[in-house]
């Protein structure tokens, strides 16, 4: 019957009339041709699908933006699904398994769902991931970065410009994720206060980032600190407006730094300095190299990191920060 509905009946050699009567047959049964299979036999949708935990992190817009960019350029498709939790990612890629689709990039925690990562890999459709944990299938390049080192980076950065009492502002309540680690470290290498009061959290929002500021601000004195680590820059855009509401000068009486990069933070008044990496560039580019099928893909890449300085730091602090 496919045969028939795809057009190919002539080439298959088959009589008019058989094809008349099972053109009828497919009328009568409302049959519709299955592209699914037609595309798993093909491999030519040119269609990948980009997966992210949010759209209103400018991070995951930029991925999106970018892998739009390079989908044109090489002729696919680019569809967007937002997962926001590890049950959506579930039902997300769930969902993909029974689409006909040719490369998924994720933006999500692999590691949750790396079962249904193998059922893609076994029906052939690349996969790579900017969060890839220790158990990650070896079909999917590991595009990593330092977190650790990156926020050491920006805790150091701080140190050089005089602060001695520096926050760290985070979604996560647990004091093992790798960029606080790094935080933890630049503090104690230099003997430093590490106090629990200048840890706070809130949501991955900006909202979230505001909320944590205001907390360390609600702090007197010698206790309150004169500048600030984010987990990202959604959190640090969010900070930097609590700051000016408190009337807080920045970066003369408190210093901020982000982490990612992203475009939005040369905007933000003061621009924010951040630490900056090209993860997102380079899991789009591996991914689209592997769907061009080229020959040297790489099972591991360690994306550098860099510290873009601009005025939400500044080349000292004043009396604020001197206490």
């Amino acid at each position: 019957m496919s045969l028939v509905l795809t057009g190919r009946g002539d080439t298959a050699r088959l009589s008019k009339a058989t094809q008349q009567r099972v053109k009828e047959a497919a009328a009568k049964l409302n049959y519709v041709p299955n592209r699914l299979a037609r595309g798993l036999r093909s491999r030519a949708t040119r269609a990948i699908t980009v997966v992210v935990p949010s759209l209103q992190n400018p991070f995951f817009a930029e991925v999106v933006g970018q892998a739009q960019e390079y989908g044109d350029e090489k002729g696919y498709s680019v569809n967007v699904m937002v997962a926001s939790s590890v049950e959506s990612s579930r039902r997300v890629l769930s969902y993909l398994a029974g689409r006909s689709v040719d490369g998924v990039l994720l933006g999500v925690d692999s590691e949750p769902v790396y079962d249904l990562i193998k059922q893609l890999l076994g029906r052939g459709v690349a996969c790579a991931t900017l969060q890839a944990g220790a158990n990650l299938p070896k079909e999917v390049p590991n595009i990593s970065i330092d977190l650790e080192a990156g926020g050491a980076l920006a805790t150091n950065h701080l140190i050089g410009l005089g602060h001695t009492r520096i926050g760290y502002i985070t979604e996560f309540t647990n004091r093992t994720h790798r960029k606080y680690l790094g935080y933890k470290r630049a503090l104690e290498a230099k003997g430093f206060d590490l106090r629990d009061r200048w840890f706070a959290t809130g949501k991955n929002t900006m909202a979230g980032g505001a909320d944590a500021m205001a907390s360390l601000l609600g702090q007197s004195g010698l206790d309150r600190p004169t500048a600030v680590f984010a987990y990202n820059d959604l959190m640090a855009i969010g900070a930097l407006r609590v700051l000016k509401e408190a009337g807080i000068k920045v970066p003369h009486d408190f210093a901020v730094v982000g982490f990612d990069g992203t475009s939005v933070g040369a905007f933000t008044n003061p621009a924010l300095t951040t630490v900056t990496h090209q993860r997102n560039a380079v899991a789009i580019e591996v991914l689209f190299s592997m769907l061009e099928h080229a020959k040297k893909i790489l099972r591991k890449y360690e994306v550098p990191i860099s510290l873009t300085i601009r005025e939400s730091c500044g080349a000292s602090i004043g009396a604020f920060a001197k206490g």
